[in-house]
């Protein structure tokens, strides 16, 4: 599950994982840092959310992907 908001923590991590507040919108794509905060309190990006602006999306097209 994945939480809507920034650092909403993903609830089926060993380690939680939260979403970035920023955000980077290319053409109809929103893209989302993943992060987790290490030992040393450093927040260490794994991984990218992108999801599309829903009203431009059509047929049965990917909405989202987690790189």
């Amino acid at each position: 599950m994945i939480g809507a908001g920034g650092g909403h923590a993903l609830a089926q991590s060993a380690d939680p994982h939260f979403f970035a507040e920023s955000r980077d919108i290319v053409g109809d794509w929103t893209f989302v840092p993943i992060y987790h905060i290490d030992a040393q309190q450093t927040a260490v990006v794994n991984g990218l959310f992108v999801y599309a602006d829903e009203s431009t999306r059509t047929g049965n097209n990917l909405s989202a992907v987690w790189y």
